[in-house]
């Protein structure tokens, strides 16, 4: 959901800076834990997320090793398109 909310962001309001940001909010995750990645390039948007997030047992009461997870979306750059 984040990935596609930042690439959204940066499509439309051609602002990376922004994206990461929309990215971040758009979520309930660790900030910490979240690496937010935007490229713009040949018309075209990425954004990119890796998280790293803890395995936790509930019956053993135990956290585990750490998982990474990323998502990565890819939208046409809307932002340079006329408004009509």
């Amino acid at each position: 959901h984040a990935a596609r909310e930042a690439a959204r962001f940066a499509a439309v309001e051609g602002d990376p800076t922004g994206a990461v940001e929309t990215a971040r909010t758009s979520t309930g995750l660790d900030r910490d834990r979240l690496r937010v990645e935007v490229l713009v390039d040949g018309g075209r948007v990425a954004a990119r997320l890796r998280y790293r997030s803890t395995i936790v047992v509930p019956l053993l009461r135990l956290a585990r090793d750490e998982v990474g997870l990323s998502a990565s979306v890819t939208m046409l750059d809307e932002s340079s398109l006329g408004s009509g």
